[in-house]
Parts: C-alpha cells; sequence; structure tokens
C-alpha cells in the first residue's frame, strides 16, 4: 500500500479547507497531530475525495507520472482525431513510460522534454476544444434541432465525465494500492 506523510502534504502548501478535512479524519479528537505520521493514499481518497487524493500524489512523483499516463493514454483518440500527425503527446507518454522503467537522469531529462512537448500539445488541444465549444453553440443558436442535439451532446459528456472521473478513480486506488 503506498503511503506519504503529513510532513510531505505540508510541504506542497495544501489548501486549508482541504488539509483541515484531512487532520480531522485522521484525528477526530483534535489533538496535534504528528507530521511523520504516514497514512495511505487510499485514506486521503477517503477523507478528501478523489480531486484531493490526486493531488496529493504529488508527493511521490513516480506515482504522479504513472497515474498521468493512464490519463492520458484515454485522450489519445480524441486529440490524434484532431491532430493526426502530431505524435507529441503520445512520445511524452512513451517518455515517461520510459522514465518510470529506468529512473535515470537521460530518461528523465526525455520524459522532461517529452512533458514541454505534452504541454504545447494540451495548449493546442484547449484551443481546438475551444473552437469546438464556439461552433457547437452557433449551431445551437441557428436550429431547435441543434439544440436537441446539444442536449443530448451533454448528456453524453455529462456519462463521459461520470465515467472518465470513474476510470481516475479506479486508476488511482490501483496504482496506490500495491
Amino acid at each position: 500500500m503506498q503511503k506519504t506523510t503529513l510532513k510531505a502534504i505540508r510541504a506542497f502548501s495544501p489548501c486549508s479547507g482541504g488539509w483541515r478535512t484531512l487532520t480531522r479524519s485522521l484525528n477526530p479528537d483534535g489533538l496535534d497531530l504528528d507530521l511523520e505520521t504516514e497514512i495511505t493514499y487510499l485514506q486521503i481518497l477517503e477523507s478528501n475525495g478523489l480531486e484531493d487524493a490526486i493531488w496529493s500524489l504529488r508527493t511521490a512523483p513516480l506515482l504522479a507520472v504513472e497515474f498521468s499516463t493512464a490519463c492520458a493514454e484515454r485522450g489519445f483518440g480524441i486529440f490524434e482525431a484532431k491532430y493526426p500527425d502530431d505524435s507529441r503527446p503520445r512520445k511524452a507518454v512513451e517518455a515517461a513510460k520510459n522514465y518510470l522503467e529506468c529512473s535515470n537522469t537521460a530518461a528523465a531529462a526525455r520524459a522532461e522534454a517529452a512533458a514541454e512537448a505534452a504541454r504545447a500539445a494540451c495548449a493546442r488541444a484547449r484551443a481546438a476544444a475551444r473552437a469546438a465549444e464556439a461552433a457547437a453553440a452557433e449551431a445551437a443558436a441557428n436550429a431547435v434541432c441543434a439544440a436537441r442535439a446539444a442536449a443530448a451532446a451533454a448528456r453524453a459528456a455529462a456519462r463521459a465525465e461520470a465515467a472518465e472521473l470513474e476510470f481516475q478513480k479506479a486508476e488511482f486506488i490501483r496504482i496506490v494500492s500495491r
């Protein structure tokens, strides 16, 4: 079972609400907690929810890389449909996986370069998403049929978001439960 410490979490300046929720769940009596106290990432998931649990992975960079690559791979189809000739996200994930396998300085340098490429690709993907959103909004304004389609798309997006959150939670649990 993967663990971290309160000290490691505190080093990343958690938000006050998340910190309070976590420390109260660990110590409902309000006594002073030892910052060297080890806690599992599953405890963080249970007390604070998925968003804070994912945030806490910054205390374990290799776990964070593993989780990030698993999530990034799920977006390849969407990105590659829009940018079929842009292989940077796939190369970034490959470099990250190599880093996990090798964890040496050369792999780390390649992973950092690939991460920079992925950030650039991410910016392009966001721009594409904004453009698609604007086009969908214009189409919806022009026809009732488009409004019905947008409603159906919104329902599909909500289902997709729920499915993605379930995937992330399952992947998080898989990674930190070793």
